[in-house]
C-alpha cells in the first residue's frame, strides 16, 4: 500500500514536470513568434516609408522641374519682349500662379507622408517663388494701370470707336503716362536680372538640397557634385536677399538690349537720349494697341 501511493506520486512529478516543460516551450514559441511578427511589422513599416518616397521624390522632382520652366518661360518672354502689356503678360503669369499652387498641394503631401527636413527643403523653395510672384505680380498690375489709363483717354475721346490719332490726343497719352511708363520699365528691368541672374539660379541650387534630403531618407549616399552644389547654397541666398536694383539712365535703351546687359550695367551720354525717347515710344505704343483692344472689345490677335 505503502509503495502504491509512493509510485502515484512519482507518477504525478513526471506528469507536471512533463505539463511544465510544455507550458514552457508553448509561451517561449509565442514570445518568439510574437518577436517575428513585431520585426515583419517593422520592416514592412520600413519598406513602406521607403516606396512612399520613392514615389514623393519623383513627384517633387516634377513640381521642381514645372517651377524652372515656368521661371525659363518668363525671363524668355522678358528678352523677346520688354514693356509687356496685359495681353503679353496674362498667361505667364497665370501659370506662376498654377506652379505655386502646384507647389502647395505637393507640400500637404509632404505633411501627411514625410518628415520635417524634406518639408524645409520645399519651403525654401516656396519662398522664393512666393517673392517673385508677389514682384511679378505688382508689375502685371503696373500694366494693367497704364493700359486702362490710356483706354480712359481713348473712350473720353470716342467712347464707340477708336478716335483719329491728332497731336492733341497723342501728348496728352504721353503726358498722363510719361513717369508711370518710365517706373514700369524700370521696374521690369529690375525684373528680368534679379529671375535671371538671382532667382533662377537659387532655386536650381535649392533643388540640389531637395535632392539630398531624399537621398539621405533613401540611404543613396552623397555625390561630390552634390556637395559642392549644396556649399554653394549660402552664397546664393545672400545674394539673392541682398539684391537690389537702382533706376538707372536710359532705361528703355536698357530694357531694348538686356538679354545682353549686366545687372550693374549703367549708360552714360547725351547722344543715347534720342535712342531712349524712340523706345518710349513704341512701348507707348504698344499700349495704346492694348488699350483700344479692351476699350472697344477688338480682336485679340491684332497684337500678334
Amino acid at each position: 500500500m505503502h509503495e502504491e501511493t509512493k509510485n502515484t506520486g512519482y507518477r504525478k512529478d513526471i506528469v507536471l514536470l512533463i505539463v511544465g516543460t510544455l507550458l514552457t516551450a508553448i509561451i517561449g514559441s509565442i514570445g518568439y513568434i510574437s518577436k517575428i511578427e513585431y520585426f515583419d511589422k517593422k520592416n514592412k513599416t520600413e519598406l513602406y516609408i521607403i516606396e512612399k518616397h520613392k514615389e514623393l521624390f519623383d513627384e517633387g522632382t516634377g513640381v521642381i522641374k514645372n517651377t524652372k520652366k515656368t521661371y525659363k518661360k518668363l525671363i524668355h518672354l522678358l528678352k523677346k519682349n520688354y514693356g509687356l502689356t496685359p495681353q503679353e503678360y496674362e498667361k505667364i503669369y497665370k501659370d506662376f500662379w498654377d506652379a505655386k499652387l502646384k507647389i502647395i498641394e505637393y507640400r500637404n503631401k509632404l505633411e501627411k507622408f514625410s518628415f520635417d527636413d524634406i518639408i524645409y527643403s520645399i519651403d525654401n523653395i516656396m519662398n522664393v517663388v512666393d517673392n517673385d510672384l508677389a514682384l511679378i505680380g505688382l508689375h502685371f498690375k503696373q500694366s494693367e494701370m497704364i493700359r486702362d489709363e490710356i483706354g480712359r483717354i481713348l473712350y473720353n475721346a470716342n467712347p464707340k470707336k477708336i478716335p483719329e490719332a491728332t497731336d492733341n490726343l497723342m501728348k496728352n497719352i504721353e503726358i498722363k503716362n510719361n513717369k508711370e511708363l518710365t517706373d514700369f520699365i524700370n521696374f521690369e528691368n529690375m525684373l528680368y536680372f534679379k529671375l535671371s541672374f538671382y532667382s533662377l539660379p537659387l532655386v536650381e541650387a535649392l533643388e540640389r538640397n531637395f535632392d539630398y534630403q531624399f537621398r539621405k531618407r533613401l540611404n543613396l549616399g552623397i555625390t561630390n557634385t552634390l556637395t559642392k552644389k549644396l556649399n554653394e547654397i549660402p552664397k546664393l541666398v545672400e545674394r539673392w536677399k541682398l539684391y537690389k536694383y537702382n533706376d538707372k539712365n536710359y532705361p528703355f535703351v536698357i530694357a531694348s538690349f538686356r538679354t545682353y546687359a549686366a545687372p550693374d550695367l549703367n549708360m552714360e551720354g547725351d547722344l543715347l537720349k534720342n535712342k531712349d525717347d524712340f523706345e518710349k515710344a513704341n512701348i507707348l505704343l504698344k499700349f495704346i494697341i492694348s488699350a483700344s483692344i479692351t476699350t472697344y472689345n477688338l480682336d485679340k490677335n491684332i497684337t500678334k
